[in-house]
């Protein structure tokens, strides 16, 4: 078949831009003609590392919308096949046109604006088994497909050679006894999503009793690209200095300088992945860090709770409203630091870690999910083209 996928283009290294990289090329190493479309501003048009056509966005903050119609008709693809918010184009663009859509669901009930996007594609599909089951909720079917990580990429490292390199890169002393957290979290909104505030209160508070401790946070922190917080002046709101929460050198993180191979080196030298945000549509890094072996403590809602193994500590706190009839859960401080504490307690053995590795390539691996979920949904498609082609 001929495939136009519409998201964020191969070369940005954040989550969804992986995605785009690790699907387009497995659909078209199951033999399928592949093109992107890019829904990023500024973009070009060029073939990707992997030799695949990337087209751009239009000019307009539409997150491609305003040029899909047009790439549509010049490739003539059978299908679109989109990875992002579907609620940022337009449905009168849209609703012409043979569209999959994965749907990010990161609340419950379904997020009012989310819904009238929920009957706008030709089939929808659902990152989550609690993303599918909201859907159907509401009386929307769904294929479930994960998120997907490549296994060659997050593996189990020496934590001592990871914590080394680290030292020299941070310019920190991180010996064995310090007791790493990690977080991996975009900067989006106020208040950003990722309830920054609560994990490093939670920092701060546990680093009271555990001083030889570090929070390195994986993000962008002024909060001016994606109209997120300031969580510099978050971090220092809660109590913590610059020796005490780190950040990767800017310049780098924001222009994807930062080597392939430099988040698993964090993973892999991590006590602990924190996720304690108000909700998660599937929560890429958790299965990335756990591919790494290293334990996480996440949210215990919506899809963050689901992509864990058995081990994992799960973080709770009242529900929020933050839109009308539709919540999200805020974990307080006090149960940020009690997971920390108690990880501190019980250190993950080698066993451990590398059992985490394995269940993670069982579940969300680039192979496991192209047979068992990726295949039928696309048999599925094929066999629905026709009627398509005919409202």
């Amino acid at each position: 078949m001929k495939i136009m996928w519409m998201g964020v283009p191969s070369e940005h290294n954040t989550s969804y831009g992986v995605q785009t990289g690790l699907y387009t090329r497995m659909l078209r190493d199951m033999g399928h003609d592949v093109t992107i479309a890019g829904v990023l501003i500024g973009s070009r048009c060029y073939d990707n590392a992997d030799g695949i056509l990337t087209l751009p966005a239009g000019p307009r903050s539409c997150m491609g919308g305003d040029f899909i119609q047009q790439h549509f008709e010049r490739i003539k693809p059978d299908f679109i096949l989109s990875m992002f918010d579907t609620f940022v184009v337009s449905e009168e663009t849209m609703k012409p046109l043979p569209w999959v859509a994965w749907q990010v669901i990161d609340s419950y009930p379904v997020n009012p604006i989310i819904r009238k996007f929920l009957d706008i594609p030709k089939m929808n599909l659902a990152m989550s088994k609690f993303g599918q089951k909201t859907m159907e909720d509401v009386g929307v079917k769904s294929h479930y497909i994960p998120c997907c990580f490549d296994i060659k990429q997050y593996f189990p490292e020496d934590r001592a050679a990871c914590r080394q390199q680290l030292a020299k890169t941070w310019k920190v002393e991180l010996n064995d006894e310090t007791f790493l957290v990690v977080m991996n979290a975009a900067n989006m909104s106020k208040p950003c999503r990722k309830n920054f505030s609560s994990a490093f209160a939670g920092f701060a508070e546990f680093r009271k009793s555990h001083p030889n401790s570090l929070l390195y946070c994986h993000t962008e922190v002024s909060g001016t690209l994606q109209n997120g917080e300031n969580v510099i002046a978050t971090a220092r709101a809660c109590g913590l200095t610059p020796e005490s929460v780190l950040f990767p050198d800017q310049y780098d993180y924001i222009y994807n300088r930062l080597p392939s191979e430099y988040l698993r080196t964090v993973y892999s030298a991590a006590d602990l992945y924190l996720c304690s945000s108000f909700g998660e549509g599937f929560g890429i890094p958790i299965v990335e860090a756990q591919a790494c072996g290293c334990p996480v403590a996440v949210t215990n809602w919506t899809a963050s709770s689901e992509v864990v193994t058995k081990d994992a500590q799960l973080l709770e706190g009242p529900l929020w409203a933050f839109l009308a009839g539709t919540f999200w859960k805020l974990v307080p401080p006090e149960n940020v630091a009690r997971c920390m504490c108690f990880q501190a307690k019980t250190p993950s053995s080698p066993t451990e870690k590398a059992l985490r590795s394995e269940e993670m390539q069982r579940r969300y691996g680039l192979a496991a999910v192209q047979t068992e979920c990726v295949e039928p949904m696309l048999q599925a498609v094929e066999k629905e083209m026709g009627t398509w082609r005919k409202e």
